[in-house]
């Protein structure tokens, strides 16, 4: 708000590290939804989303953020002008699966589909413009090229669609080279 009294033009992105959670077996689905729902927590509550009848809402008062807290934020709930989102075909796509010693995490080299997934649910979830912030692969050349032709083309899809997406950052430019 204070931007805006400065420059009431300004556009605010407001930028997600994303992860895409799916369970490998039925009884792990509801704890690969809750850890979903935890993907988009700070987009929720900057946006004064979490409030009674969230599905994070209970979660929240059970790991101790006192309730004024949480109405605190929709109080001063902001407008989301657009979100960037982080993804990575080697990092974003989590499958959870139980083993002897308890539930474990696998991450596994996505697809570019990944990119249609996450645009979609951010697109259905806040209704904002959103441009992909960092993107990239690791490995050879033609890995990283393979990644960068498939994911552009997933871009087209998701436009195609009629979602917003307006942008595309290869990145980091040096780190996974």
């Amino acid at each position: 708000r204070a931007m805006r009294e400065v420059d009431e033009e300004i556009v605010h992105a407001h930028v997600d590290a994303t992860d895409l959670y799916e369970a490998v077996s039925p009884e792990l689905t509801d704890d690969a939804q809750r850890r979903q729902e935890v993907v988009f927590l700070a987009l929720d509550l900057i946006s004064g989303r979490i409030q009674p009848g969230h599905l994070l809402h209970g979660w929240m008062l059970k790991q101790g953020i006192p309730t004024r807290e949480l109405e605190w934020f929709e109080e001063h709930a902001i407008e989301l002008d657009v979100i960037g989102i982080n993804l990575y075909p080697m990092f974003s796509e989590k499958r959870l699966l139980r083993t002897s010693s308890g539930t474990r995490i696998r991450m596994r080299y996505a697809s570019a589909h990944i990119v249609e997934r996450l645009a979609d649910l951010y697109w259905q979830r806040y209704r904002r413009p959103i441009f992909i912030s960092e993107t990239a692969s690791e490995g050879s050349v033609r890995k990283r090229l393979a990644w960068l032709n498939d994911s552009v083309d997933a871009v087209r899809h998701v436009r195609a669609r009629g979602v917003p997406l307006f942008g595309y950052t290869w990145w980091p430019l040096f780190a996974l080279i």
